[in-house]
């Protein structure tokens, strides 16, 4: 059987002396590596969250309900919502009622198909 060097108790190991303020035992190089290697690992973690979040909201649906679904914190939900509207990915199709908390909510979606046009307004009065 192999070991997986990247399971959650080895990582844990791996990083024990990069929660320290001094670490012992180790030289100012391999402690930036290991902070490096630590952020190069939440940046693919978010990523594939991002992923994940994107393909969730082909069927529409809100934060909450994407969080349920996908098993991700609402939380990073929210951020990456933010981050695809900046991109034009995903938008608001409709204000409607959440199957879960049964307030008013936003329904998001990145099927295109559902997007609205751009707004018709031509003047503000």
């Amino acid at each position: 059987m192999t070991r997986n060097i990247l399971s959650p108790e080895n990582l844990n190991e791996l990083f024990s002396d990069v929660r320290r303020e001094e670490p012992q035992n180790r030289n100012n190089n391999q402690q930036e590596f290991l902070v490096h290697f630590k952020e190069s690992l939440n940046t693919h973690k978010h990523k594939a969250q991002l992923k994940r979040v994107y393909n969730a909201f082909k069927v529409p649906g809100s934060m909450l309900e994407i969080a349920c679904r996908t098993g991700i914190e609402r939380a990073n939900i929210c951020w990456y919502v933010r981050s695809l509207r900046k991109r034009n990915r995903i938008q608001l199709i409709e204000k409607g009622y959440c199957s879960i908390t049964k307030q008013l909510v936003g329904i998001y979606s990145t099927d295109e198909a559902l997007f609205c046009s751009d707004n018709n307004q031509l003047e503000l009065f």
